[in-house]
């Protein structure tokens, strides 16, 4: 199973603590709110499909809040939940190995010149000590 996220498309939808219609209500989503679904659609023997949903803003996310309605056909109603905004698939990226600019390497790096530790060139002035020179008195 895979999760799905899920916007309510009805005005109103009841989340209840059970798959089953007569159970009691925990909350109420208002349309166009985003829900994912934690489990498999669960089919009623009355033909309502009932899924198990967590809810983003929710404190216990990412456990489960309750059961909601996807489809109430059969008892007469419509689809309470359409297909939400889905998470970019991976085929749908730019393939690093082509990107420009990739040069195989685990992050982003700048563009330059392999490394090469600092040698000054010319003349080195490493053991140069300054020494004041005695002030010239009066004459």
């Amino acid at each position: 199973f895979v999760p799905q996220k899920w916007r309510v498309t009805s005005e109103s939808l009841a989340v209840f603590a059970t798959e089953h219609l007569d159970s009691v209500e925990v909350r109420v989503l208002a349309q166009g709110e985003i829900v994912e679904s934690v489990g498999p659609p669960f089919t009623l023997p009355s033909g309502v499909v009932r899924l198990e949903i967590a809810h983003p803003s929710s404190a216990a996310y990412p456990s489960p809040i309750g059961w909601v309605s996807q489809d109430d056909a059969a008892l007469g109603g419509g689809r309470c939940l359409e297909p939400g905004p889905q998470p970019v698939q991976a085929g749908l990226r730019t393939n690093r190995l082509s990107a420009p600019g990739y040069n195989g390497g685990g992050g982003w790096r700048p563009r330059s010149a392999p490394y090469r530790p600092f040698r000054p060139r010319g003349a080195s002035f490493t053991n140069i000590t300054w020494r004041p020179t005695p002030a010239a008195g009066p004459s």
